[in-house]
């Protein structure tokens, strides 16, 4: 999908995204090239599933969602959200609770081979927010973290050098294969 040289810059433009909120930090947030060629691929992957007829109902609803939750069975008699045939047995499928920004709660009840396409999808729909989640959790494991106190530049090398950035390198990769194999 994308290069690791390329990834620390979206992980820069992130990281600086998150700290324009920040009175500390008065500067403008730079147009990174590498961020917008990377959004333009995320919306092109998650496109070209969200077009197939087969997937479009059930990804609508995953794409609108803000919050996906999981529970690993069906309650019995269960039709399958994607193909629409039963599912002959609770734990052949999984049940995915997807929240809105509204609040409101759609349930989508899903084959298991199709558990991973979604799951997938959702994550690469919402990359920026997890990825900015995941800084913000490592920051604040870090011991030497002081809020406020380092610069946007400083905390970007500490990010892109940390194995964070190739854990987050290696997650994107993985969702894209699992993606692409499918659109």
């Amino acid at each position: 999908m994308i290069t690791q040289p390329q990834l620390k810059n979206v992980i820069s433009y992130y990281l600086l995204q998150m700290s324009v909120n920040d009175a500390n930090f008065t500067f403008p947030l730079p147009e990174v090239r590498d961020a917008i060629v990377f959004n333009k691929l995320r919306a092109e992957l998650c496109g070209s599933l969200y077009n197939k007829h087969k997937w479009k109902e059930t990804l609508k609803v995953i794409h609108e969602s803000v919050h996906v939750q999981q529970v690993n069975s069906v309650p019995e008699k269960s039709i399958c959200n994607v193909d629409k045939i039963s599912i002959p047995v609770n734990h052949a499928g999984v049940q995915l609770l997807c929240r809105n920004k509204e609040g409101k709660i759609e349930h989508l009840v899903l084959q298991k081979k199709y558990q991973h396409l979604c799951i997938n999808y959702f994550k690469l729909r919402h990359f920026p927010d997890i990825l900015q989640q995941k800084i913000r959790t490592w920051l604040k494991q870090q011991v030497w973290y002081i809020p406020g106190c380092y610069t946007p530049a400083v905390l970007c090398c500490k990010v892109t050098e940390s194995s964070l950035f190739l854990t987050m390198f290696h997650e994107l990769q993985s969702i894209a294969e699992a993606l692409n194999a499918c659109a």
